[in-house]
């Protein structure tokens, strides 16, 4: 009787022993996992390509409008140059970080001219920039509204309203002016009547061929600008409390230079 008591004894301890240990590995394989967590989360960043890195920290700090412009005044004196990113962001790290979300830093209007792409302009990458493009550029409800979606949480600063060298869209309102009898498309035509009175404010006569063309652009920009804050009272706000800016660029298609404007914002 004696004996079996002792076995029972001897059982009751082995169990306890091994519960023991196996809560105590539990323990330290818990704390194991934990420290690895703290570890991962300290150097994630330092895992993150430079691209990446700087895209992660813009979801904390979105850049200023200054800063913004300050990123595409670099991105195309690279292109310019000749001297683009291996890498501006496009590849597969980039699109798994994107998946999460969107912090661009710039919207920018212009043409739908296949040869002034802002991407390669500015030597961009995904989720860098917001991209309006239509012929002029010219200004209707959905081009308002597409600068309002990007613009309105504070994400985004900086609206670059883009006119370019060549554009058949101020080719076609300078035609008018002069040959009023002609006309194009139905649609075409009403592009053309919204650069017209960018047209009727530059005086042709101080003007060559091709700075006529150029001041027309110019002059035109300065038309979008105004209509867009005219068009959103929640944009014309947000220009007035300086916490977005709007401003003019003119891209030379052989260059690839691209010339800011009005860089005050007002």
């Amino acid at each position: 009787m004696a004996k079996n008591n002792n076995n029972r004894i001897f059982l009751v301890t082995v169990f306890i022993f091994a519960m023991i240990l196996l809560l105590a590995l539990l323990m330290t394989s818990r704390g194991a996992a934990k420290y690895e967590e703290q570890k991962t989360a300290r150097n994630g960043n330092k895992k993150m390509s430079p691209i990446v890195q700087a895209y992660a920290a813009r979801t904390e700090n979105p850049p200023t409008a200054e800063r913004a412009l300050e990123l595409l005044k670099a991105g195309n004196l690279r292109y310019a140059a000749s001297n683009r990113l291996s890498d501006p962001g496009v590849g597969k790290e980039s699109r798994k970080f994107l998946a999460l979300g969107e912090w661009p830093y710039a919207v920018i209007l212009t043409s739908s001219d296949s040869r002034v792409p802002p991407e390669y302009f500015f030597d961009a990458g995904l989720g860098d920039l917001v991209v309006v493009r239509v012929m002029g550029p010219v200004v209707d409800s959905t081009v308002i509204a597409s600068v309002e979606n990007a613009m309105m949480d504070g994400k985004c600063r900086l609206l670059v309203v883009m006119g370019h060298k060549d554009s058949r869209a101020i080719r076609n309102a300078i035609n008018a002016v002069e040959y009023p009898e002609m006309n194009e498309s139905y649609n075409l035509d009403l592009v053309t009547q919204k650069i017209i009175p960018a047209v009727l404010k530059v005086k042709k006569s101080t003007h060559t061929e091709e700075g006529l063309r150029k001041a027309v652009t110019l002059a035109n920009i300065n038309l979008v600008i105004q209509q867009i804050q005219a068009g959103s009272g929640d944009l014309q706000r947000l220009v007035n409390s300086g916490k977005i800016r709007i401003v003019g660029a003119y891209a030379d298609i052989s260059s690839g230079k691209v010339e800011f404007l009005n860089e005050s914002g007002k």
